[in-house]
């Protein structure tokens, strides 16, 4: 009667991590569902306000790098603004300026978007992108600006660290599905000796 208890539990627990794990990964397949990368139509332009933004002087530039949200988690569903601002160190805006942006992960040194040159009215510019790997990451922004001696052919070129962490299907994946495994495993062994056991005092 006790074994018979016992191994009704053990099934009843081995049901219930079962079911647990196909509903993971249904969840996982649905998170996937997504649209990565570079989000060409929604491509907008915007003014920088605020705190979180990084800015860096380039001759006579001023360039303001911001990212909605300023924490970045790797979500298929979700994108990460990457807006930056081109103006004059005194704070006016610049006009007609030819843009492209290169994102590269930082470890291992790999190119993973490459978003190609637009003229934009002015140096105001969201490229909205949707990172699907927690890493750091380096954005390149490239500028052409019209009527700059300098930066007309060749660019102004500014780099910036993004990093971006574990997303839910990673935390699902690594650490979740480990932890349900080793209870079925250490389960299994358990129920192993048990029924190992009651048939020896049987015996």
């Amino acid at each position: 009667m006790k074994e018979t208890i016992f191994s009704f539990l053990f099934y009843l627990l081995y049901l219930f991590i079962v079911i647990n794990v196909i509903v993971i990964l249904l969840s996982i397949d649905s998170f996937s569902n997504g649209h990565l990368g570079y989000q060409e139509n929604n491509l907008v332009y915007a003014h920088i306000f605020g705190g979180g933004q990084t800015i860096k002087n380039i001759d006579k530039y001023q360039i303001k790098f911001r990212t909605p949200p300023s924490i970045i988690l790797a979500d298929n569903n979700s994108t990460t603004k990457l807006n930056f601002s081109i103006q004059h160190k005194n704070n006016t805006d610049v006009y007609d300026v030819f843009a492209a942006l290169t994102i590269k992960e930082k470890n291992p040194d790999k190119v993973v978007a490459k978003i190609p040159y637009r003229l934009y009215e002015f140096g105001d510019i969201t490229f909205p992108y949707v990172f699907e790997k927690s890493a750091d990451y380096q954005v390149s922004l490239e500028a052409r600006i019209a009527g700059d001696p300098k930066y007309e052919e060749n660019p102004l070129v500014i780099n910036f660290d993004v990093s971006v962490g574990i997303s839910f299907n990673e935390f699902i994946i690594y650490f979740v599905l480990p932890i349900i495994t080793a209870i079925t495993v250490a389960g299994l062994i358990f129920y192993y000796i048990s029924r190992k056991s009651a048939g020896k005092i049987r015996q």
